[in-house]
Order: structure tokens, then sequence, then C-alpha cells
């Protein structure tokens, strides 16, 4: 999805700036990760688990979410990009 300039991927976090940059190098991550509270991670999964997966439209309007244990995050990942496609 890279090319397409109407979507970006980012990521939440409540790891620190320092461990994100970390992971980043240690991964070769290339999107933005953003270190919030923990609190404010679990608003924004709706104290659902981890990982979850949101798509919001250019609105703001939500039109996907799957929340999964570590278990099913392939299932999930897959789900997400067969609604993307």
């Amino acid at each position: 999805f890279h090319p397409n300039k109407n979507f970006e991927f980012v990521s939440f976090t409540f790891e620190s700036p320092t461990i994100i940059a970390e992971i980043k190098k240690k991964y070769n991550i290339q999107y933005n990760i953003f270190s919030i509270t923990d609190k404010e991670c679990e608003r924004l999964n709706m104290h659902g688990g981890f990982p979850t997966n949101v798509i919001v439209d250019p609105s703001g309007k939500l039109r996907y979410i799957s929340q999964v244990g570590k278990i099913e995050t392939f299932k999930s990942l897959s789900e997400m990009i067969d609604y993307l496609l």
C-alpha cells in the first residue's frame, strides 16, 4: 500500500520513544510509531486485546476493527488486507 497516497500505516504503543527507536532499527520499520500512555492504548482499542487493527477512512469514520490475541495475528492481518483489497 506504500505507493497509495491515500493510505497511511501508523502504530501506537505504550513503550518509550527509546524502545520504539530500537525496535524500528532492529526490524527496519518504516512507518511512524507513536508513544502514548497505556491508558490511551486501552481507550483506542476499546479495552480489547492486542494487537488491535483499525481502519479509519479519510473523514475519520471507523471502517474496520479486529481485536485478537497474538496467536491469531496472521489471521487478523490477512482479514484486514482482504478488506483493503
